[in-house]
């Protein structure tokens, strides 16, 4: 691919950036302003859609995901609507901004601020601390419901699983 793109930076079942079509991957680069040189593939999450860290020759720095109805044919409305949600949210330094979405019908991707860090160990009382207090800013943040969107209940989301 053009652009240099690094190659693969973790296995699992996710696909890489560069296996994006080529009309996404140019969508990343028009919201970011120059070409994307460095692409890390993250692991973890439920999607076998793309989820990596980007960098552009002039060192912007976001994060993709984009996932088709190929992979799977719910995936797509559940990108869908967390573009809804994070499009309405405030910004706020817990919760990455949402930079741009894109969707085609089949293929749907968000690009979103790329925020420094790393899972949290929750074998460390620091960390431990830290996820707790960034919940606990949501939940406050959060309630009443902001947002008001039409969406199943808690009870309706577990009986589906």
């Amino acid at each position: 691919m053009s652009g240099g793109v690094a190659p693969r930076a973790s296995g699992g079942s996710r696909i890489d950036y560069d296996e994006l079509p080529a009309e996404v991957r140019s969508w990343v680069e028009r919201e970011l302003g120059s070409s994307v040189v460095t692409a890390a593939t993250q692991s973890g999450g439920f999607s076998t859609g793309a989820a990596a860290r980007v960098e552009t020759g002039d060192g912007r720095r976001a994060f993709v995901k984009a996932v088709s109805d190929e992979a799977n044919a719910q995936t797509p409305d559940l990108f869908r609507h967390e573009i809804t949600v994070l499009s309405v949210l405030d910004d706020v330094p817990y919760r990455a901004a949402l930079r741009s979405s894109y969707d085609d019908g089949s293929w749907v991707g968000l690009l979103l601020d790329d925020v420094d860090g790393r899972h949290p160990d929750l074998h460390d009382d620091t960390d431990i601390a830290a996820t707790a207090q960034a919940l606990v800013a949501q939940a406050r943040e959060l309630t009443p419901d902001p947002v008001r969107l039409d969406v199943p209940t808690m009870a309706h989301s577990v009986a589906r699983w």
